[in-house]
Protein backbone atom coordinates (compact mmCIF):
# COMPACT_ATOMS: atom_id res chain seq x y z
CA UNK A 1 0.00 0.00 0.00
CA UNK A 2 2.75 2.56 0.68
CA UNK A 3 4.10 2.15 -2.69
CA UNK A 4 0.80 3.29 -4.52
CA UNK A 5 0.15 6.00 -1.31
CA UNK A 6 0.12 8.82 -4.05
CA UNK A 7 -1.70 7.10 -6.63
CA UNK A 8 -4.29 6.27 -3.76
CA UNK A 9 -4.48 10.14 -2.64
CA UNK A 10 -4.65 10.91 -6.59
CA UNK A 11 -7.80 8.62 -6.79
CA UNK A 12 -9.50 10.90 -3.60
CA UNK A 13 -8.91 7.86 -1.44
CA UNK A 14 -7.74 7.12 2.51
CA UNK A 15 -6.02 4.40 3.58
CA UNK A 16 -6.87 2.71 7.37
CA UNK A 17 -5.33 -0.18 8.22
CA UNK A 18 -7.10 -2.17 10.92
CA UNK A 19 -4.59 -4.15 13.19
CA UNK A 20 -5.66 -6.84 16.08
CA UNK A 21 -2.90 -5.46 18.60
CA UNK A 22 -3.63 -2.99 20.77
CA UNK A 23 -3.53 1.31 20.33
CA UNK A 24 0.13 1.30 21.60
CA UNK A 25 0.68 -2.13 19.94
CA UNK A 26 -0.32 -0.17 16.62
CA UNK A 27 1.64 2.78 17.50
CA UNK A 28 5.08 0.90 17.77
CA UNK A 29 4.12 -0.95 14.57
CA UNK A 30 3.71 2.33 13.21
CA UNK A 31 6.58 3.65 14.06
CA UNK A 32 8.97 0.83 13.43
CA UNK A 33 8.09 0.41 9.98
CA UNK A 34 7.05 4.14 8.73
CA UNK A 35 3.72 3.38 8.12
CA UNK A 36 2.04 6.83 6.79
CA UNK A 37 -1.21 5.40 7.25
CA UNK A 38 -3.52 6.06 10.06
CA UNK A 39 -3.96 2.62 11.57
CA UNK A 40 -7.30 1.84 14.03
CA UNK A 41 -6.41 -0.70 16.80
CA UNK A 42 -9.14 -3.65 17.17
CA UNK A 43 -8.06 -6.11 19.31
CA UNK A 44 -11.33 -7.66 19.82
CA UNK A 45 -11.57 -8.09 16.01
CA UNK A 46 -14.83 -6.32 15.67
CA UNK A 47 -13.83 -4.28 12.36
CA UNK A 48 -13.20 -8.13 11.17
CA UNK A 49 -16.48 -9.22 12.20
CA UNK A 50 -18.58 -6.47 10.88
CA UNK A 51 -16.76 -6.98 7.43
CA UNK A 52 -17.13 -10.43 7.19
CA UNK A 53 -13.60 -11.38 6.73
CA UNK A 54 -12.77 -15.18 7.55
CA UNK A 55 -10.69 -16.77 10.44
CA UNK A 56 -8.46 -19.59 9.13
CA UNK A 57 -8.77 -23.06 10.32
CA UNK A 58 -5.97 -24.69 12.05
CA UNK A 59 -4.95 -26.96 9.26
CA UNK A 60 -4.32 -23.61 7.64
CA UNK A 61 -0.98 -23.24 9.38
CA UNK A 62 0.10 -26.29 7.34
CA UNK A 63 -0.65 -25.62 4.03
CA UNK A 64 2.07 -25.75 1.75
CA UNK A 65 0.98 -22.51 0.11
CA UNK A 66 1.53 -20.52 3.30
CA UNK A 67 4.95 -22.68 3.76
CA UNK A 68 5.97 -21.44 0.57
CA UNK A 69 5.12 -17.55 1.21
CA UNK A 70 6.67 -17.80 4.56
CA UNK A 71 10.35 -19.61 3.18
CA UNK A 72 10.11 -16.58 0.47
CA UNK A 73 9.40 -13.73 2.98
CA UNK A 74 12.03 -14.84 4.91
CA UNK A 75 14.63 -15.47 2.47
CA UNK A 76 13.57 -11.50 1.47
CA UNK A 77 15.20 -10.60 4.84
CA UNK A 78 12.03 -9.89 6.41
CA UNK A 79 11.20 -11.50 10.04
CA UNK A 80 7.83 -12.57 11.23
CA UNK A 81 7.89 -10.88 14.81
CA UNK A 82 5.75 -11.73 17.64
CA UNK A 83 2.07 -11.96 16.72
CA UNK A 84 -0.18 -10.48 18.60
CA UNK A 85 -3.68 -10.84 18.77
CA UNK A 86 -6.04 -13.30 17.18
CA UNK A 87 -3.13 -15.31 15.10
CA UNK A 88 -6.17 -16.94 12.89
CA UNK A 89 -7.75 -14.05 11.94
CA UNK A 90 -7.55 -13.79 8.10
CA UNK A 91 -6.93 -10.10 7.01
CA UNK A 92 -8.66 -8.36 3.96
CA UNK A 93 -9.19 -5.45 2.16
CA UNK A 94 -12.56 -3.52 2.04
CA UNK A 95 -12.76 0.20 0.30
CA UNK A 96 -15.85 2.15 1.61
CA UNK A 97 -17.23 5.00 -0.19
CA UNK A 98 -18.57 8.00 1.98
CA UNK A 99 -21.93 6.58 2.79
CA UNK A 100 -20.79 3.64 4.00
CA UNK A 101 -21.34 1.42 1.10
CA UNK A 102 -18.90 -1.42 0.93
CA UNK A 103 -17.31 -0.74 -3.19
CA UNK A 104 -14.52 -2.98 -3.18
CA UNK A 105 -13.75 -6.45 -1.28
CA UNK A 106 -10.90 -9.30 -1.36
CA UNK A 107 -11.22 -11.66 1.32
CA UNK A 108 -7.60 -13.07 2.11
CA UNK A 109 -7.37 -16.94 1.63
CA UNK A 110 -4.44 -17.05 3.97
CA UNK A 111 -2.27 -14.43 6.27
CA UNK A 112 -0.05 -13.68 3.13
CA UNK A 113 -2.53 -12.75 0.46
CA UNK A 114 -2.96 -9.57 0.45
CA UNK A 115 -3.80 -7.87 -3.44
CA UNK A 116 -1.22 -5.66 -5.07
CA UNK A 117 -2.59 -2.20 -4.75
CA UNK A 118 -2.64 -1.64 -8.73
CA UNK A 119 -5.57 -3.89 -8.73
CA UNK A 120 -7.09 -2.84 -5.85
CA UNK A 121 -6.58 0.83 -7.83
CA UNK A 122 -8.00 -0.75 -11.45
CA UNK A 123 -11.17 -2.21 -9.55
CA UNK A 124 -12.16 0.86 -7.75
CA UNK A 125 -11.61 3.11 -11.09
CA UNK A 126 -13.67 0.56 -13.14
CA UNK A 127 -16.79 0.79 -10.20
CA UNK A 128 -16.50 4.70 -10.55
Amino acid sequence: MRRAQDQFAKAGLQVVLVGLGSLPEAREFQAAFGVPFPIIADPEGRLYAAYGLKRMSILGFLSPNLAAKTAATLARGHGLGAPTGDVRQLPGVVAVDPRGQVIYRHESRDPADHPAPEAILEALAGGA
